[in-house]
This record gives structure tokens, sequence and C-alpha cells, in this order.
């Protein structure tokens, strides 16, 4: 598990140099078992959602939203703001089995 959270913050930070800013939100949700970062990548990042989530011992979930092209935050902000909205609901209904 370690080893995946290291991978999850050097994907995250491999666009601080095309990013204005990272906001970073810091998951615990002790009675799921449910730790991780959600991070909001602004500016011309190819990836501007990102998330991980894991119980710190078995399991791991990453999520990442990708574009193929140079993204341009005005003709994508509709698309940005629902994929923001059902990874949060991800982030809220993940439980381990």
């Amino acid at each position: 598990i370690h080893d995946l959270v290291v991978d999850a913050y050097t994907f995250a930070s491999k666009h601080e140099m095309k990013a204005s800013a990272i906001e970073k939100t810091l998951i615990e949700e002790e009675n799921r078992k449910v730790f991780g970062i959600r991070y909001r990548i602004e500016g011309e990042a190819a990836s501007p959602l990102q998330f991980f989530v894991t119980d710190s011992v078995q399991h791991y979930l990453r999520c990442a939203l990708y574009f193929e092209s140079a993204p341009n935050p005005d003709s994508i902000a509709p698309v940005y703001q629902y994929i923001e909205r059902d990874m949060d609901e991800l982030i809220q209904k993940v439980q381990w089995r």
C-alpha cells in the first residue's frame, strides 16, 4: 500500500509545472476505514482531478481524470463539474469488503 500511496503523490506532483494551484483535501472516514487525498489541479494540467483512498492495510483505489488534448478550462467546465461531483460521490460510497 505504501508504494501505491507514493505513486499517487508522484502522479499529482507531475502536474505542478503546468498547474496554477493544487488543492489537496484530506479524506478521513474512520468509521468506513477510508483514508486518502483528493487533488484539484487548476490551470492547464492534463489531469485536473485525482484522488486515492485506502484502508492503509489491504485496499487501495486511485482515480484520475485525464484529457488527451490540451485542456481549455472554459470549454471543459461543464464536464469537469459533472465528473467532480461523480468523484466526490464515489469517495463517499467506498466500502471495503
